[in-house]
C-alpha cells in the first residue's frame, strides 16, 4: 500500500507534534515527582533516558521478535548515531560553536573506526545465514527480509 508524499507528510506532522508534546508533559511531570521524593538529578535523567528511548527500544524487540535481526540491530545503531549526531549538531547551532577535546574526537573516531568493518562483517554473516549470494543488492535484501522474494518465486516469476 503505497502512499504519496502527501499524505505522508499529513500523517507524520500531527504525530510528530503529539510525540513532542507528549515528551515535554513526560519530562514536566518526571521533575515533579522527582522533586517530591527527593531523588537526584542523575536518577531524574537516567528515567528521561529509558522513557526517550521507549520507541526504539519497542521496534529492535519487536523486530527480533519476528525473526528480523538486520531490522533491529539497524534501529538499535541508526538511533543511536542519529541521537549522539544530532545532538552535537543542535549544540553547535545553539551555542553558535562547539569546542570538543582532542581526546573525545581521537575516542570517538577510534570507536567508529572499531565499529565499522564489524558492523559489516554482521550484515555479512546475516547474509550469509539467509542463504544470499555477497552480490546482493542492498534493494534485494530489503525484499528478502519483507518476504516478497519468497512470494514471487511462488508464482513463478523472477
Amino acid at each position: 500500500m503505497n502512499h504519496s508524499p502527501v499524505v505522508a507528510a499529513l500523517v507524520f506532522v500531527p504525530a510528530a507534534a503529539v510525540s513532542l508534546s507528549a515528551s515535554m508533559v513526560l519530562v514536566n511531570r518526571l521533575e515533579r515527582v522527582c522533586a517530591r521524593l527527593a531523588t537526584p538529578e542523575a536518577m531524574l535523567g537516567l528515567v528521561v533516558a529509558l522513557a526517550a528511548d521507549g520507541p526504539e527500544i519497542v521496534s529492535a524487540v519487536a523486530a527480533l521478535l519476528s525473526g528480523q535481526r538486520d531490522v533491529g540491530v539497524g534501529v538499535v545503531l541508526g538511533s543511536n548515531a542519529f541521537n549522539l549526531a544530532a545532538l552535537l549538531g543542535l549544540a553547535a547551532i545553539v551555542a553558535r560553536r562547539i569546542l570538543l577535546h582532542r581526546r573525545v574526537v581521537l575516542l570517538e573516531g577510534a570507536v567508529a573506526l572499531w565499529m565499522g568493518p564489524r558492523a559489516a562483517r554482521a550484515r555479512a554473516v546475516c547474509r550469509h545465514l539467509r542463504g544470499e549470494p555477497e552480490g546482493t543488492s542492498p534493494a534485494a535484501a530489503a525484499a528478502s527480509l519483507a518476504g516478497v522474494a519468497g512470494r514471487r518465486g511462488e508464482r513463478g516469476g523472477a
